[in-house]
């Protein structure tokens, strides 16, 4: 089907349109995920060091 020029210049400029949102999309769950884990990663370590002091404490007290 052939369409005028204007018409295949309006298509492609959409087609780059969707491209680029579904990138940005993509770019923006990457980075919401690596958040996250950074932070599970950060709270595992605090927890842990917390944990530690904790049962230090414990047998100051004993």
């Amino acid at each position: 089907m052939a369409y005028p020029r204007e018409q295949q210049q309006l298509y492609r400029e959409a087609q780059r349109q969707e491209r680029k949102e579904t990138e940005m999309q993509q770019w923006i769950a990457h980075q919401a995920k690596s958040r996250k884990e950074v932070a599970m990663r950060q709270a595992a370590d605090y927890f842990a060091k917390r944990k530690i002091q904790g049962e230090g404490e414990l047998k100051r007290h004993q």
